[in-house]
């Protein structure tokens, strides 16, 4: 999974690099924002700007620099298993991970191993524990692999602020109930990227998928509840076996 991300963002810098107007400054971290036109980068240069895209994940600098809580976040980790999966699969427990899931993505030549849930459900460390306790009972052997957490933030709080802009997690944007962000990341930036440039941008993309962000996060109330909890996974199990619900559910996660 992040070896594929690892791809895209190299191909995307491969692609800036080709512009003759863009300047790329790698492995240079932004520390402090000044005001709403300049910076410090963590070797000391002061940049000046006329906009600004957050673009830099659950801890954003320039979402805090706005001032804007997170109030609503989740966790999510994996482990990175050299052992090819032959499917796609996703684990419900409400025991082990809350109101989340565990999940196996089979890749080329490893397996995504991992799961995530609300953070007002369950530690970071009780995850962990949980993770590593179903990956023993199912005698699969994560001694030697990679492990890897993050933070999702899905609490949107606007994303345009004058001359200052939020795109994917830092604006809060992941969805709460499936914690895909890669898809509202780049659609953000694009939309972002069309109101900087003075362009078109009816429809605006990030309030189509805000639509469909909000309609998802409408189960979330289930699934906080531990007592409906017992009630929604079972229930949700075997409805979702049924074909035409399969394809709703889809569409509507998609």
């Amino acid at each position: 999974f992040w070896k594929e991300r690892e791809k895209v963002i190299k191909d995307k810098i491969k692609s800036l690099k080709k512009a003759p107007n863009i300047t790329l400054v790698l492995e240079t971290a932004v520390t402090k924002i000044v005001s709403k036109h300049s910076l410090i980068l963590s070797n000391q240069e002061k940049i000046e700007f006329q906009f600004l895209v957050g673009a830099d994940g659950s801890n954003s600098i320039v979402r805090k620099y706005l001032n804007l809580p997170i109030q609503k976040f989740g966790l999510a980790m994996h482990y990175l298993l050299l052992q090819k999966f032959p499917n796609f699969e996703v684990h419900f427990d409400n025991q082990l991970f809350g109101s989340g899931y565990l999940w196996i993505f089979p890749h080329q030549n490893y397996t995504s191993l991992g799961c995530g849930s609300d953070s007002k459900n369950i530690t970071g460390q009780e995850l962990k524990n949980n993770l590593e306790l179903w990956l023993k009972q199912k005698k699969i052997n994560f001694s030697q692999t990679k492990f890897e957490a993050a933070v999702i933030n899905y609490d949107f709080r606007g994303y345009h602020f004058d001359n200052l802009f939020l795109t994917g997690d830092a604006a809060g944007l992941t969805s709460g109930l499936t914690g895909k962000g890669i898809y509202s990341a780049f659609l953000s930036g694009k939309q972002v990227a069309k109101e900087i440039l003075g362009q078109d941008t009816s429809p605006n993309l990030i309030e189509i998928w805000l639509k469909k962000k909000d309609q998802q996060e409408k189960y979330l109330f289930f699934l906080k509840n531990p007592f409906l909890r017992k009630i929604v996974f079972p229930l949700g199990m075997t409805i979702g076996s049924w074909g035409k619900i399969q394809k709703k559910a889809l569409e509507m996660i998609g």
